[in-house]
């Protein structure tokens, strides 16, 4: 009954699923940039920053990450990656050889991976979308345990393969094996599936229960004592502390500081390959290179721990390209195994009801009583029995097909745009200038005008963190009210969204104000009619708000999403024609019986 009621919506996660175990590896087969030749050599860290920083010197690098699990444990074969946070096409992922730090190119954050990835998780339809995935997680874990339940003393089956009684034999053990290992592969996916529920669950309630210890900010005293502009010390010296420190361990991420006073972290994996490298964590000081604070995964909680071995059992990321094939061939399996369920069920279910008829016929006979012609279905009208014929599957199977196809449209129009930026025009520089010694451009977004909801952005284009004691936007309305409004975020790139105090008051001057530690403060003006100016011209450009852009991905992203599309679709569509059309012929049986 589950199998033919969500069969299909189950099909469609599982199929997914599948082929996102895997999505990497499409990335590095179509793009060129994401191939380098795999070498005995360590990473260059501080050249792929550099390099990178280079490339991009505007634009803020969030964090540097190795490839792993792939080709080989250690992520050989596979370009590094820079994070890089661009104001209009938003996140970049910059490509770099880990051994070289030679620039290969770059791309928006959606690719094959996050396509997969993004549409296995939530069909691009938000937090309705991950509760939809989750909710049938129960329907697959209860699919999962009837079927041990029905399928006699299966652990017989685990390793039972008899060469010595002939092909037939092999053939028939092989496939009772398949089926077996197949239910406890979807009995894995199906828990750490319901877990994903649960961290939702705390996320929502308690974040304290998932949250990784971390240690004291740098003091302000210290901070104080850094300069205007402090430079970081070269990550390889800082790598080779961490993983000196943490002892037969690799870094594989490295998350820079976005303010003065923070680390530089290091995650990576220690000799248990079941947990997420964010899990093994080193943070280092930034300007001195001691280690500050060592986190291992043998030390977190259990829910913790938990929650953090769930995705690399999910997705089979956990011992190269071996076990990832392996995940996908289960996958494959497992999602015709729920399309051939139904299809086995239809062929038993008439085959009863035609022995039914025949015994009735014979019996008919016996008494020498005249049988029923069997009516005509263009005579027979509609009948509710068509309906739960196949235990309530045409009307589950056109809830679902409902949904999907809605989703499908939306991941379409909107889904591919959730991970790109917005057109060119959308963010204007109001003015660049020198604060003290830092020099800084001020960016506003759409629509640029002095009222509630605009955003402004001061980009600092220095090497270093810049490190102040505090920037605000200095206001003074027509009234002669005085406002000091904070930038928050990225010291870097610190932003603030206007409120209604500009809706509701004429504004009169604008000051970008820099405090340093020494207690210098440094103003600039901004001008009003410049921003009026620039909010006209975007007005002109934009009479509505602009939406996302579609990304400007590689082809291939396009072309495997669309053959997913149309493989995905064409299976559903001839599974739904199989359904209406054997529930149909049930239904005639049925009306004669």
């Amino acid at each position: 009954w589950l199998g033919l009621n969500i069969g299909m919506m189950l099909f469609v996660i599982c199929f997914s699923g599948t082929f996102a175990t895997l999505s990497n590896e499409l990335d590095w087969l179509l793009n060129p940039t994401l191939r380098v030749e795999g070498k005995e050599a360590p990473y260059a860290w501080e050249a792929m920053y550099q390099n990178a920083q280079a490339a991009f010197p505007d634009l803020r690098i969030t964090n540097l990450a190795q490839q792993k699990n792939s080709f080989t444990e250690t992520g050989d074969y596979f370009a590094s990656t820079a994070f890089v946070r661009h104001p209009e096409k938003g996140t970049l992922k910059v490509h770099l050889d880990p051994y070289t730090g030679e620039v290969l190119g770059y791309n928006p954050f959606l690719d094959v991976q996050r396509f997969f990835r993004s549409y296995h998780n939530n069909f691009f339809d938000g937090i309705r979308g991950e509760l939809v995935v989750v909710f049938f997680a129960f329907f697959l874990l209860f699919s999962v345990l009837t079927g041990f339940i029905f399928y006699k003393n299966w652990f017989k089956n685990l390793f039972r393969l008899r060469r010595e009684k002939g092909w037939r034999v092999f053939i028939a053990d092989a496939h009772r094996m398949a089926g077996v290992w197949s239910l406890l592969f979807a009995l894995i996916i199906a828990l750490t599936g319901i877990w994903y529920l649960a961290e939702n669950i705390f996320v929502a309630t308690d974040r304290s229960i998932l949250r990784f210890p971390t240690p004291e900010k740098i003091s302000e005293a210290e901070v104080q004592q850094l300069g205007d502009t402090p430079e970081m010390i070269s990550l390889d010296v800082a790598v080779q502390n961490a993983e000196k420190a943490f002892g037969d361990y690799q870094v594989q991420d490295i998350r820079l500081p976005s303010q003065p006073n923070g680390y530089i972290v290091m995650s990576g994996q220690d000799s248990n390959p079941l947990t997420r490298d964010r899990t093994n964590k080193v943070h280092v000081h930034p300007y001195t290179g001691a280690v500050v604070f060592i986190q291992r995964a043998s030390d977190l909680t259990t829910v913790n721990f938990i929650n953090n071995i769930v995705d690399t059992l999910h997705f089979g990321t956990f011992g190269g390209l071996g076990v990832k094939i392996l995940w996908f061939v289960f996958g494959l399996i497992l999602s015709v195994s729920i399309l051939a369920g139904t299809y086995i069920w239809y062929l038993r279910h008439t085959k009863k009801i035609e022995s039914q008829l025949a015994r009735q016929a014979v019996k008919a006979k016996r008494k020498k009583t005249v049988q029923r012609t069997a009516p005509n279905p263009q005579q027979m009208g509609f009948s509710w029995r068509y309906l739960t014929a196949g235990r309530g599957a045409i009307i589950s199977m056109s809830i679902i097909l409902y949904y999907l196809i809605g989703t499908g449209i939306a991941t379409v129009t909107n889904g591919f745009r959730i991970w790109s930026g917005h057109p060119k025009g959308y963010v204007a520089t109001v003015d660049s200038t020198q604060l003290g010694t830092w020099p800084v451009a001020l960016d506003c977004t759409y629509p640029c005008t002095l009222a509630e909801g605009t955003k402004l952005t001061a980009r600092f284009q220095t090497s270093g963190i810049p490190n102040y004691k505090s920037l605000h936007l200095g206001v003074q309305t027509a009234a002669e009210d005085t406002l000091h409004l904070p930038f928050k975020g990225s010291a870097a790139t610190p932003s603030l969204t206007l409120d209604s105090t500009f809706t509701n008051n004429k504004i009169a001057r604008l000051a970008l104000v820099a405090k340093s530690h020494s207690a210098q403060i440094h103003r600039h003006p901004v001008s009003v009619e410049k921003m009026e100016s620039i909010a006209a011209a975007m007005t002109t450009q934009f009479p509505t708000k602009p939406e996302r852009t579609y990304a400007d991905v590689p082809t291939f992203v396009y072309v495997i999403a669309g053959l997913f599309t149309l493989l995905t679709g064409g299976i559903v569509l001839i599974w739904t024609v199989f359904v209406v059309r054997a529930t149909w012929q049930e239904q005639q049986l049925m009306v004669i019986s």
